[in-house]
């Protein structure tokens, strides 16, 4: 038997070299996109003008950026100073993927601590095969959404150590430990990191154990508290005392209190529903909705009936800031991200529950098939044929995996299609048959349970999140970074400097990005009849 300390170390190793290492293949080959430029510009100009207490906000180089704590420009910016990480897509987004990965882990752990490696390694696998938050202003992006779900997965899991470590050392260390993820959260993106207390109190209200031990390590709480103050404050008053209430109008009034009341963005304004509904689509196209929705379930069940306290921390997880956010007016998908991981987690308690009733309900399911086929017709197979029903049921399950990774699996001779699969049902179909025939009625139930989770478990993500990505480079066409170092190299031989942006919309912020050094122009970019000038009049004439 392999020890449970080295099962569960092979598991993380399982966890970042499958999940994590691949966050980062091909990480700077797409240009900033949405809001990367934004925070990359910040980045650049402390780098440059070195004020780091006053990040710059795109297109200005002395206007400052106000709307998020900067401690995600420091990181990266220290680390470029540092010479550790590149200054250019690759080195901006790496930050990123080491907090994924660090996410991945926690979300591991978690799931280790409730039911096994199993369960940390199912919920890992469909939160990686939400594509979304690996691809889209996640994961693998210079934003703040990755620091942020670091943050609560963190927090929570050191908040389970908490409530459950027995001496008070530890409870201590866990305890600081879930206020020093807060900080990150809440120096990366403000206030959106509040419902991890919030979700925390909610907790110690629905568990007379957790509020025995709240009221029992109250000194440790207030350490904490007053740490997370220490190394939150300094920056907010700095900035209120440089600004006075101009800053928290932006910071809060603005960006908080206008958001969630009104909008900045009118395309930002969705319905009630659009958390859900989308977040729903998504389950669906990654194959997870059937696994999520009973492990949700589940969850649900185990801390009504079970009064589980890790099942109502999950569900409190989920539940209260996304009916916070519904109730806002504008609405962003990512907003959503970091209370994603406790429906994985969920996700991640169906394998071995299942497995479990099966095993428990072995004889009867054994007894069921023995009357549709009795085992003297096994008995009457001779031993040779039975052990290579037994291989080919095998070979079928594998070619069933392939299926569900690939799409396809095929032979093919000199042009000619010997075999060729493109359905998970039939081969897998085909080995429950033939090991009923063999006469492994024991294994049967087994192995049916793990044709099911096979069939509903997302064993497909790589090549989902891959063909995503393909498809986003297609779409986005030549990179940006391209076109600036052509402009770079034609003005470097005498071309006339400057680039017209021929635009009505506001907030380009990626042509504002890559054209600075050309020559970025904004100047009556909604005016068509400019734009003849711009390219054809011999003097005005300018890229456009």
């Amino acid at each position: 038997m392999i020890a449970p300390r080295i099962t569960a170390f092979l598991g993380a190793v399982v966890i970042v070299v499958a999940f994590g290492l691949p966050l980062f293949v091909d990480l700077g080959g797409n240009d900033f996109k949405g809001d990367e430029p934004i925070y990359a510009f910040a980045i650049d100009r402390m780098l440059d003008q070195g004020d780091w207490l006053n990040p710059k906000s795109i297109p200005f180089d002395n206007v400052a950026f106000l709307e998020k704590p900067p401690l995600k420009f420091w990181l990266v910016a220290a680390s470029v100073r540092a010479g550790l990480i590149p200054q250019n897509e690759f080195g901006y987004r790496v930050w990123d993927v080491l907090f994924g990965i660090a996410a991945f882990l926690y979300v591991y752990a978690i799931g280790l601590k409730m039911d096994g490696v199993v369960s940390g390694l199912t919920a890992v696998l469909v939160l990686f095969a939400y594509q979304r938050i690996v691809l889209d202003h996640g994961l693998r992006s210079n934003n703040m959404e990755a620091a942020l779900v670091l943050s609560y997965c963190g927090g929570m899991f050191h908040a389970l150590c908490w409530a459950d470590a027995t001496t008070r050392g530890r409870r201590w260390l866990h305890a600081i430990s879930v206020g020093l993820w807060f900080v990150l959260g809440f120096m990366t993106k403000f206030v959106a990191a509040a419902f991890l207390p919030v979700a925390l109190i909610a907790m110690a209200a629905l568990s007379r154990r957790w509020r025995a031990r709240l009221l029992e390590d109250w000194r440790a709480w207030t350490a904490t508290t007053v740490l997370t103050a220490a190394l939150i404050l300094p920056w907010f008053v700095y900035q209120f005392h440089l600004r006075g209430r101009e800053f928290w109008a932006v910071i809060f009034g603005l960006h908080i209190m206008t958001r969630f009341t009104s909008y900045l963005d009118p395309k930002h304004v969705q319905p009630w529903c659009f958390y859900l509904t989308t977040l729903a689509s998504d389950l669906s196209w990654a194959h997870d909705l059937i696994l999520v929705c009973a492990g949700f379930a589940f969850l649900t069940f185990l801390a009504v009936k079970r009064h589980s306290d890790p099942a109502k921390l999950l569900l409190v997880w989920f539940l209260l800031p996304m009916a916070a956010i519904s109730a806002g007016t504008s609405k962003l998908y990512h907003y959503a991200y970091p209370f994603v991981p406790p429906l994985a987690l969920g996700a991640g308690l169906i394998p071995m529950a299942v497995i479990r009733t099966a095993q428990n309900h072995r004889d009867g399911i054994s007894r069921l098939l023995e009357r549709v086929w009795p085992p003297r017709r096994s008995d009457a197979i001779p031993l040779w044929l039975r052990r290579t029903l037994v291989t080919i049921a095998g070979i079928a399950v594998a070619v069933g995996m392939l299926t569900i990774i690939f799409g396809s699996v095929w032979i093919r001779i000199g042009g000619v299609t010997l075999f060729r699969n493109s359905t998970i049902s039939r081969p897998l179909g085909a080995a429950l048959v033939l090991m009923t025939v063999a006469g492994f009625f024991r294994l049967i139930p087994v192995a049916l349970v793990s044709v099911l989770l096979i069939i509903v478990l997302p064993f497909d993500a790589y090549r989902n999140v891959r063909a995503l990505e393909v498809a986003q480079v297609e779409f986005d066409g030549t990179p940006m970074k391209t076109l600036r170092d052509c402009l770079l190299r034609v003005q470097s031989q005498g071309a006339p400097a400057g680039v017209y942006v021929h635009t009505p919309e506001e907030g380009q912020w990626k042509y504002a990005y890559y054209l600075r050094d050309p020559g970025w122009r904004t100047d009556e970019a909604a005016d068509d009849s400019k734009l003849g000038e711009r390219l054809l009049s011999a003097t005005g004439r300018r890229p456009v």
